[in-house]
């Protein structure tokens, strides 16, 4: 398994307690009851707990995460995150992301039981197919970019790829490798057309999503960040061009 080096936001790394733990430090079920009612916990899954006043102020994306590591921490086989629940790790936006529940491939190859909260996927991992985030085992961005346009909509899709491309997390290349490996998945489809339309140029959500927009509507695609120049002199970089209405 690869280690980055890239770090998380702090507060998605607040320790967690597991009940297990809590109920030998001597504390009971009615007293874990009365820490969550005054605040002094919170529980982020059944059996899982965090500190109450650092959990209340995380955003929605760190509280998908302190959930995932949770998942991770209870997970009876070795399991790590993949599609929308890997994707917030590499600075993903939080648009198109399921985070109602948490995802996560097995690494025996096998199926897992339903849990609420909980999709355990058995895709077949093979070796470099993981890395290490801040401590947590995940896919590579270029297996969650594609695992995630299977499950998602292709302007979804679209935005989580450009945002690696862009981020320089992969690489077309390894796009395009993965690709082949998932051919056969269903939602397969929906990948060959975001990959089609993915630029790494494109910066931002509202630019993937406008990018979108003209294909879904048969509108030319822009140039993204189109230079303008005079006389050889840089005067300025547009979002976006229309070629047909771009002049010398």
């Amino acid at each position: 398994m690869t280690t980055t080096t890239l770090g998380a936001p702090a507060e998605w790394l607040l320790p967690l307690t597991l009940r297990r733990e809590l109920i030998e430090q001597g504390f009971n079920d009615r007293a874990l009851a009365r820490m969550i009612r005054d605040g002094t916990l919170a529980k982020v899954r059944w059996g899982a707990y965090a500190d109450g006043p650092a959990h209340r102020v995380l955003d929605e994306l760190g509280r998908h995460a302190l959930t995932s590591r949770a998942v991770l921490m209870q997970s009876r086989s070795d399991a790590s995150l993949s599609h929308s629940s890997a994707l917030p790790w590499f600075g993903a936006p939080r648009f198109g992301l399921d985070l109602r529940t948490v995802d996560i491939t097995r690494h025996d190859g096998r199926a897992g039981r339903r849990e609420a909260g909980v999709r355990q996927h058995c895709g077949g991992l093979e070796a470099g197919d993981l890395v290490e985030r801040a401590g947590i085992s995940l896919v590579t961005p270029a297996r969650a970019a594609v695992e995630f346009t299977t499950v998602a909509g292709i302007e979804a899709g679209l935005v989580q790829v450009n945002h690696l491309l862009h981020s320089g997390q992969t690489t077309p290349t390894e796009l395009a490798v993965m690709q082949r490996r998932f051919d056969r998945w269903p939602g397969s489809l929906s990948t060959d057309i975001v990959l089609r339309l993915a630029d790494a140029r494109l910066e931002s959500v509202l630019e993937s999503r406008f990018f979108y927009m003209c294909y879904r509507h048969s509108v030319p695609l822009p140039t993204p960040q189109y230079v303008i120049e005079n006389d050889a002199c840089l005067l300025y970089t547009s979002d976006a061009a229309d070629d047909l209405l771009c002049v010398d």
